[in-house]
């Protein structure tokens, strides 16, 4: 498992309370790597956040941790509808 995920499943489990039902997948193109996170159903408003406070910070935290690698990281929030 690559870095930049053990540090997001890091994170993941620190915010939600049911972190084994939450899907994770990495993909890797010429734009640079793209997180698809699946949390439970119920939890996707902690991970949104107020605001979209949480999912900002998030995208933060790992866009610096890319530009520290020399990499682009992406983060896009999936529901069980899509």
């Amino acid at each position: 498992m690559e870095k930049d995920q053990q540090f997001l499943e890091f994170i993941l489990k620190n915010i939600l309370d049911d972190f084994e039902n939450c899907k994770i997948e990495r993909k890797v193109d010429e734009m640079g790597i793209l997180f698809e996170i699946l949390p439970p159903e119920n939890e996707i408003g902690k991970v949104l956040g107020k605001s979209g406070k949480n999912i900002k910070a998030l995208r933060a935290i790992l866009g610096l941790y890319g530009v520290k690698n020399d990499q682009k990281i992406f983060v896009k929030i999936l529901n069980s509808e899509n």
